[in-house]
């Protein structure tokens, strides 16, 4: 599919063409504070055939260009300012709404763009794409026939649903102050009406799988009371649940999302208390400290006392049954299961950690027996996996994976007598540590894709049968699945029970990345053979599987461009697609180093150490350390000098213009974030002082968010730098215990336990080492200057912490500025915030350090 040849004529001519080339062409310097307009690219999908391959130029000046390639021919259509476009699944058509609710269609049989104006959503038609639907700003249908361009307008409209499988759709079409529910048949424009009338409003039409039966919410009085109804295709007849015989009288149906069961068996609905039983939430606000949900919080989330709560119609046996209530009202589902979970999110609280710990319960759906599948159990994400087909639940519990056979009423340690743990022992958390993680499940769901630190284990869902597939320990190299277009993720809810069915009738892919040298590697693993895709020291990525031997995926390096690769396993041969930004070989780019350094807390941790353009060892040069948790993953990062970045620090910009630049990785201790911190960056500044003319007088430092923390913290322990940046960062621990993460209505007090910090315990229980790590308590010791800069509405970190800092440093009489931006968040939004930010830090580190 890739399409190689070779020419050696056409080498011979390349190679005296670069001679010539490279002797009067070379690469000039770079004004670091030039506005080029350098691009990320992003491959985003390819057609079913495999023929044609969709990626995206992002431009640093906020503009994007959409690329439709043929692989084979090289034909391109460029689509000005659009994101994310869909190839119909008959490989003919390609749709893509850009700026001005523009929608351009590239016809792939005429190679043509059509564009259509006024288009707020559209879609193909579920049975392979030769119809379009479109939704105009003022909701008026229509759909085109593609193949001869001819139009046919049906009404305006809120609410439609494609059938998945069949050339019609359902609408709720809106003529003279009624409402009428019609079907749509695409290929001779016949409409059936089901119902009609004055005052009425239909809601959530919903298709099963099969495109047979439609399920949807009906109201008689504009939306006041809502009730449920399910159509026939195939009889055109209509089943209703009566609402007032099947459900009890303080409720009423909820305008939310409707599920249905592929044979239609089932319909999911939600309920919620009448009006009249809500509670009254006017008046002052009541701060209990026994509350299970802290106040700032209801705005995030509800406790669901307040509804909505699932039930499921049984159409055939004209029965309701009640999955959720007061007591259980969170509802895990499969619409083909005969069991849902169910459980009460905040029933535990308060717990003080950003997850909750819950009482798990399964329900059969018909019957409305409840049984307890497992108490107290962690739900964070990739601690729960609801089965695809809704039959097991696989929780991590006590350090191991365990599945719950639902029918059998059984629970297996599937990773019990492993070699090796299947968690992080460097989780933050000593009481929840993380598990590696669980990938997914087989299609038949017998056997789940489980993960220990370097390696992949297929093993049957009873434990009895564990298979290693790949072998990475040995070498330090990490395995981990890459998902393909067959399988299917599976939305459970925002709880962290979503998971992955994983098709692997064709073989399963792999990436794979050295911890020693970084080398990355993607590997098709199929009847027991691991076939290499690729192996590069460079940074590849979005894999996607063309055929049986083809593959795209992106790569690119420290001062290497992203560039799509296609490569042809059967002939072992390698084609560039695209190369992105065509500018950037006629300038001059830094190099960099990997360096490794060992300290008290862990070894042969890694940094990455820039070298300042055109490096002369006999010289010396300032340095400027950057600093957050692990950086190393950037060495292989292509990064284009930009005077516009949103935090201030483009480690290029500084390269160009004669620094070095140092991105240590840092480990921590427990209750020693700060401590840990300075150790690292101690340690890892004496290796780079020993591999590289760096003048130890001219240093730098640098950090942002937690970054800024460690940057604070680090200059009450040292004397090492000439001068500082924090950036939205921490400088009172313990004030900031004792505050709201606003971006979630938390407290704080679960970040600092169980975060990046690693605080085991809280404040009143450890409060020397609360302070032993806050910046605060040992500003007296900073004689580094220090520029602090915030965010005026930062909702991720208080710009109250900047102001602390400022306010110690000016009462201590230390030199220090602070900076606020107006109207920004934790970063910056606004691009002339970011070059001014940029170009003040740089002067900031100048006037130190040059």
């Amino acid at each position: 599919m890739c399409f190689f040849r070779s020419n050696s004529a056409l080498a011979t001519s390349l190679f005296f063409f670069i001679l010539v080339f490279t002797t009067y062409a070379q690469p000039t310097p770079y004004d670091p504070l030039q506005e080029n307009n350098w691009c990320y690219t992003y491959l985003i999908s390819a057609s079913k055939n495999g023929e044609w391959v969709h990626y995206l130029d992002s431009y640093l000046d906020g503009t994007k260009t959409t690329t439709i390639k043929n692989i084979r021919t090289g034909k391109t259509f460029e689509l000005s300012n659009g994101s994310w476009g869909k190839f119909s699944s008959n490989n003919k058509w390609f749709k893509i709404r850009t700026d001005e609710n523009r929608l351009m269609v590239v016809d792939f049989i005429k190679m043509k763009i059509d564009t259509i104006s006024k288009v707020k959503y559209s879609y193909f038609d579920g049975t392979g794409g030769n119809y379009l639907i479109t939704q105009s700003p003022q909701d008026s249908i229509r759909y085109i026939e593609l193949d001869t361009k001819k139009g046919h307008s049906i009404g305006k409209s809120k609410n439609i649903a494609i059938n998945p499988s069949k050339n019609v759709m359902a609408v709720a079409l809106i003529s003279n102050k009624e409402e009428s529910l019609q079907i749509v048949d695409l290929k001779t424009s016949k409409r059936l009406k089901i119902m009609s009338g004055k005052n009425m409003s239909f809601q959530r039409l919903t298709w099963n799988a099969t495109g047979e039966k439609l399920a949807f919410l009906y109201s008689h009085n504009n939306g006041g009371t809502y009730n449920v109804g399910m159509f026939d295709l195939k009889s055109h007849t209509v089943k209703f649940l009566n609402a007032n015989k099947s459900l009890k009288k303080k409720v009423s149906i909820a305008n939310v999302k409707l599920s249905i069961s592929d044979s239609g068996n089932k319909v999911f609905f939600s309920v919620k208390p009448k009006k009249n039983d809500l509670k009254d939430n006017s008046g002052p606000e009541i701060w209990d400290t026994f509350d299970t949900i802290l106040h700032t919080r209801k705005k995030f989330i509800s406790s669901g006392k307040q509804g909505p709560w699932l039930h499921v119609w049984l159409p055939m046996e004209n029965k309701v049954m009640p999955l959720g209530n007061k007591e259980r009202p969170h509802v895990l589902f499969n619409p083909n299961s005969d069991y849902a979970l169910n459980f009460n999110a905040y029933a535990r609280e308060p717990q003080f950690h950003l997850n909750t710990f819950v009482d798990i319960y399964a329900q059969n759906v018909t019957s409305g027996k409840k049984e307890l599948v497992v108490s107290n159990q962690f739900t964070a994400t990739n601690f729960v996996h609801f089965s695809p087909k809704g039959n097991y639940v696989a929780y991590f519990k006590d350090h191991h994976w365990w599945i719950y056979d639902i029918q059998k009423r059984k629970h297996y340690n599937i990773t019990t007598n492993l070699p090796h743990s299947v968690f992080n022992k460097k989780s933050p958390s000593l009481d929840t540590p993380t598990p590696y993680g669980l990938a997914g499940w087989t299609k038949n769901g017998k056997e789940l894709f489980l993960y220990d630190e370097f390696d992949v284990w297929k093993i049957s869902n009873n434990g009895r049968k564990k298979e290693k597939l790949t072998s990475g320990r040995a070498s330090k190299t990490t395995f981990r699945l890459v998902y393909g277009k067959g399988d299917k993720r599976t939305k459970y809810g925002a709880l962290g029970f979503n998971t992955y069915r994983i098709d692997n009738k064709d073989g399963i892919l792999l990436a794979a990345k050295n911890r020693q040298n970084l080398q990355k590697s993607y590997y098709q693993l199929k009847d027991n053979e691991l076939r290499q895709i690729a192996q590069r020291d460079k940074r590849l990525s979005g894999l996607i599987q063309l055929n049986k031997d083809d593959f795209l995926f992106m790569q690119q390096s420290f001062a290497e461009p992203i560039s799509i690769e296609c490569v042809n396993l059967k002939t072992k041969s390698e084609k560039t697609i695209y190369k992105s930004n065509p500018e950037w070989n006629r300038f001059k780019w830094p190099k960099r180093k990997l360096v490794e350094y060992d300290t008290e807390i862990a070894d042969s941790l890694k940094g990455i150490l820039i070298y300042p353009l055109n490096y002369d060892a006999t010289k010396k040069y300032p340095m400027v350390v950057h600093i957050y948790t692990e950086q190393s993953f950037l060495y292989h990062e292509f990064t284009p000098p930009s005077p516009y970045n949103e935090v201030g620090f483009n480690f290029m910009n500084y390269a160009l213009d004669g620094y070095f630049v140092f991105l240590p990785d840092i480990q921590y201790k427990i209750n020693a974030p700060g401590i840990s911190a300075a150790i690292c960056i101690e340690k890892a500044i004496d290796v780079a002082l020993k591999t590289a003319a760096i003048d130890e007088k001219r240093m730098g430092l640098i950090g942002h968010s937690y970054g800024g923390y460690e940057t604070a913290f680090i200059l009450t322990q040292t004397n090492r730098f000439a001068a500082a940046v924090m950036g939205s960062g921490i400088f009172n621990l313990e004030s900031f215990y004792f505050d709201i993460y606003k971006m979630a209505g938390v407290p704080e007090i679960t970040r600092v336990e169980e975060s990046h910090f690693s605080m085991n315990g809280s404040f009143h229980e450890n409060p020397e080492a609360y302070r032993a790590n806050s910046p605060m308590h040992q500003a007296a010791s900073i004689n580094t200057p220090l520029l602090i800069w915030a965010g005026k509405e930062d909702i991720n970190v208080n710009p109250n912490q900047s102001l602390q800092g400022y306010l110690a440093l000016r009462r201590l009489r230390k030199p220090a500025k602070l900076v606020y931006y107006a109207g920004e968040d934790h970063i910056l939004n606004s691009i002339e915030n970011q070059k001014d930010l940029t170009i003040r830090l740089k002067k900031w580190f100048d006037s130190y350090l040059k």
